[in-house]
């Protein structure tokens, strides 16, 4: 008898374990088939994105939203699902987290299986709204001129302002970095200046180029000053006197510190009027250096530009006829990409004009492909030009800005951001002089329709973008003062806009 009922429960538990058996293979593994998160990281789209956008994840949609003009045809998706070995395809190709990129310009179904449970989730990408100007920083400063610069360390805009003293355009140099919503500002050079050019090197010490104005002209040498040991301090160098087209030309490659700046007075090996560049290079300054192979023998307006630890030079050349130069250094070697260019004769004749120096230098920046960029007024309309870096070519980027008038046209700024998107900014108009944005729309390669900035009446401008994206603009206001007394009515201030792109 016990022998019989044992062998009744066994049979039982056989049948048991059986059933539990069946279950398992009919319905599979014990989990759900879902995607936890979703995320176009800027790691995996480098060439996209500048920062990571999540999707939210509601029922079987997923929705993500990227910058206005994104090129979303192919993005790599960063996913996690909440089983281990579950499998995700799109159209029945298997989907590698990280790894797999999808047109995202329409919608896209993410199959997700396990076991033998399946999930469908529709992702969409839609549009971030546009970004727009947004002021930082104003700060009652009478100012003469000044640079701004991008701390590499932080993304945050540092400036070097020239002062007006109380007699004249004179006055010493403040350093200024923008902390929070204000700008907080310290003396970096006490004396009477001139003709300054700014720069941080890859390690955030910035450095500051001037003309030491003394009452004898030709005394008048140029100078650098430092941050180093909680002060500022003078290097040990002394440039030729200076002239006033100095430019904006600091630049750190290749472990050196350039400075290039216009002789008004000659040096050993670089006459009057020529591009004397100074470097610093294993803790010792050399000045008084030519640019190798360069034949002309008048430069201003030197602009300098870092990409990818590749130094990108543009000098302005004041002889007849009037035109620019480029050159490159890269593995402790100098070369000219264009000896000098000006503007064919509209004539077609192959004669040449001047090119528009219109008093105030041009300006310049560079793409991640080594095509230079520069910012130019001609006949008092703000234009860019594209060097191409592969055959030297010139070509006008996008329409020509309709002219601005004699004043307020004098000069325009060109910046590049981190994706490559050009922007301009130029004034109105003589009476008005209000600051201008334009940038390159992807889609037609024509400037946009203008944004005003404020209803400033802008003197110096600039404009920058950091790494981050973030688009930095800033410009001065003149002091408002009542000729017949010399009373200051209004004083001059330093204004400083953000865009933050979200790129």
């Amino acid at each position: 008898m016990k022998k019989i009922f044992w062998m009744l429960c066994s049979m039982t538990v056989l049948f048991a374990v059986g059933c539990e058996s069946d279950k398992t293979e009919d319905e599979g593994p014990v989990g759900e088939a879902r995607i936890t998160s979703f995320v176009f990281s800027a790691e995996k789209n480098a060439d996209f994105l500048l920062k990571d956008y999540t999707g939210t994840i509601t029922d079987s949609k997923i929705s993500v939203q990227v910058p206005a003009g994104t090129d979303v045809s192919s993005l790599i998706a960063t996913f996690e699902v909440e089983q281990e070995g579950t499998v995700v395809t799109v159209n029945g190709t298997e989907q590698v987290s990280g790894t797999t990129a999808n047109d995202f310009s329409v919608a896209v179904d993410y199959l997700v299986t396990f076991g033998k449970k399946n999930a469908l989730y529709t992702v969409t990408v839609g549009e971030l709204p546009e970004a727009t100007w947004q002021k930082v920083s104003e700060t009652e400063l009478a100012t003469n001129e000044f640079r701004m610069a991008i701390d590499p360390t932080d993304n945050q805009p540092g400036f070097a302002i020239q002062v007006r003293s109380a007699e004249d355009a004179q006055g010493p140099i403040l350093y200024a970095k923008l902390d929070g919503s204000s700008l907080s500002s310290e003396t970096a050079y006490a004396g009477n200046s001139n003709y300054i050019a700014f720069g941080y090197n890859k390690s955030g010490q910035p450095y500051i180029f001037f003309q030491d104005y003394v009452e004898t002209s030709s005394e008048r040498a140029g100078g650098i000053v430092t941050y180093t040991g909680g002060k500022w301090n003078r290097e040990n160098v002394t440039t030729q006197k200076p002239n006033a087209y100095v430019g904006h030309a600091i630049c750190d490659v290749d472990g050196k510190m350039f400075v290039f700046s216009s002789n008004d007075k000659a040096g050993t090996n670089v006459p009057r009027r020529e591009i004397n560049m100074t470097t610093l290079s294993g803790g010792a300054w050399t000045t008084d250096q030519a640019i190798p192979n360069r034949p002309l023998n008048r430069g201003y307006w030197p602009i300098a530009y870092e990409k990818d630890n590749t130094l990108y030079l543009m000098v302005s050349n004041p002889v007849s006829p009037m035109s620019v130069s480029f050159y490159k250094y890269a593995n402790n070697t100098w070369s000219t990409i264009l000896e000098a260019y000006s503007y064919p004769s509209a004539s077609g004749d192959g004669t040449f004009q001047d090119f528009p120096i219109n008093g105030i230098g041009p300006n310049m920046v560079v793409d991640d492909e080594g095509n230079m960029y520069a910012a130019i007024t001609y006949m008092y309309s703000p234009q860019v030009l594209k060097i191409n870096a592969a055959t030297q070519e010139v070509s006008l980027v996008g329409s020509a800005i309709a002219p601005v008038g004699s004043i307020a046209g004098r000069y325009c700024r060109v910046a590049i951001s981190p994706l490559g998107k050009l922007y301009l900014v130029y004034k109105k108009a003589d009476d008005a002089a209000q600051l201008q944005v334009v940038s390159l729309d992807d889609t037609t390669k024509d400037w946009g329709a203008p944004v005003q900035i404020s209803t400033d009446e802008a003197e110096d401008f600039d404009i920058k973008f950091a790494p981050d994206g973030t688009a930095y603009l800033a410009y001065t206001v003149s002091n408002d003062i009542d000729m017949s007394t010399g009373t200051v009515i209004t004083p001059g201030k330093l204004v400083l806009y953000k865009l933050a792109t979200a790129e």
